[in-house]
């Protein structure tokens, strides 16, 4: 589903059994509403989200995915801290790639050693 200039995409939670969604090069400006409503209960498999190069200004939402083990949310426009407080809540991740947000900038050079 990358490469198709999406918006929003309420039509995923009829696909219950993905592992793997790709969202990346869209224009997702928020995955608060696209989580809670649609993933958090009825995509409760997904293991690894790629949402890299959209427009989220917000990671508020995705602590609801018990089972993410792998996030990607590189060149976004992640400018505040606080989007980290909700991956901490992620009982499995195991990675994160921020590359290119703004936020990266303001903890640079160290933004890796802040947020693990």
């Amino acid at each position: 589903m990358d490469f198709n200039d999406l918006r929003h995409v309420g039509y995923l939670g009829q696909l219950s059994h993905l592992l793997h969604v790709n969202l990346s090069h869209n224009r997702l400006g928020s995955v608060n509403l696209l989580w809670e409503a649609v993933w958090g209960t009825q995509l409760p498999l997904v293991v690894k989200l790629t949402l890299s190069h959209n427009q989220l200004v917000s990671l508020a939402g995705l602590s609801a995915c018990r089972n993410l083990r792998r996030l990607d949310v590189r060149h976004n426009l992640l400018t505040d801290l606080s989007c980290l407080a909700e991956v901490a809540r992620m009982p499995a991740l195991e990675s994160l790639q921020l590359v290119g947000n703004p936020l990266c900038r303001l903890l640079a050079p160290a933004y890796r050693l802040s947020t693990v």
